[in-house]
């Protein structure tokens, strides 16, 4: 008899779930972490460590960033 026309055992059965379980989990947890590494560092606040070494040109932390440097930045690019 052919294989395709025989009943899935529940073992197999078990077994293709966990894995497909697993692939998507593993799809899912890729997915969040790369769109987390899309959207770029979180906002500052005053007392942390600067993502960009002090370069606020160009950061993508910078709308959301409350270090003074990066207030000044902003107020410098207002008036200029």
């Amino acid at each position: 008899m052919n294989e395709s026309h025989e009943p899935r055992g529940r073992r197999r059965l078990l077994s293709d779930l966990l894995r497909y379980g697993a692939l998507g989990l593993l799809g899912f947890v890729g997915g969040h972490l790369f769109a987390r590494t899309q959207r770029g560092p979180g906002p500052l606040h005053p007392d942390e460590k600067c993502v960009s070494r002090g370069l606020c040109r160009g950061c993508r932390a910078l709308n959301g960033c409350r270090s003074p440097q990066a207030e000044l930045f902003r107020q410098a690019r207002k008036e200029g």
